[in-house]
């Protein structure tokens, strides 16, 4: 996790845990969630305190959600998570700082890392008919997707409905890809890869993976 994201949300939860971000108004649309002050502006690339729960925003200004940015974990509302245990079963204190010491999902008999094999797509926008994606968090190398994942056919002809599921996957030497229709494939970070995947724009996520390792993620228009 990025220490320097846990070192000065620590310094503005000291400064401000009495003060909440000044008045003002959510806002959406297709691509997501944002907040606008009175005095018009928005936050971008920021945490803000909103009626007493922490937010954070990235740089387009679009609210995160289901993720981790730092040591942190935001929630499918966007709220910071305090003594809580994550969706991919990490602890966080009541200063919403993940426990390092704490057991975690991966060292209990009861959830395991993926054993899928093969090319697996899902449809990128916020679940409904049977298709989409409920949640992507990230942390560390490994990455758990909640949603309705198609499998390509061994012939390549279909893809075959696997229903809705949550799969953990191994992502430490994955390759990312934006693949922009009639623009060349290009590759990504795995920051940017994930904020863009993050704010369910419709692209199509496409993942392929042995026995639970990605070797390439693709984000496809």
């Amino acid at each position: 996790m990025k220490k320097t994201a846990a070192v000065l949300l620590s310094v503005v939860l000291g400064l401000s845990a009495a003060m909440s971000s000044m008045a003002g108004e959510w806002k959406s649309d297709s691509v997501g969630w944002w907040w606008v002050k009175d005095d018009g502006s928005y936050s971008t690339s920021a945490w803000e305190n909103i009626n007493g729960a922490w937010y954070y925003f990235y740089d387009n200004g679009y609210m995160a959600h289901d993720t981790w940015i730092g040591n942190y974990y935001v929630g499918s509302t966007g709220a910071m998570f305090v003594n809580a245990t994550t969706p991919d079963g990490y602890r966080v204190g009541a200063d919403g700082a993940w426990i390092p010491d704490h057991n975690n999902i991966y060292s209990s008999s009861t959830v395991s890392t993926s054993k899928l094999s093969g090319n697996f797509y899902l449809a990128n926008h916020p679940v409904s008919n049977n298709e989409g994606v409920e949640s992507i968090t990230v942390f560390g190398d490994r990455m758990t997707v909640t949603g309705y994942f198609k499998r390509l056919s061994d012939d390549g002809s279909h893809y075959e409905d696997l229903g809705y599921r949550t799969e953990v996957f191994t992502i430490g030497s994955a390759d990312y890809i934006f693949s922009g229709g009639e623009q060349p494939d290009s590759h990504v970070t795995k920051e940017d890869f994930f904020q863009l995947a993050d704010q369910r724009n419709g692209l199509a996520l496409v993942l392929n993976c042995t026995v639970g390792n990605v070797t390439t993620a693709t984000l496809s228009s």
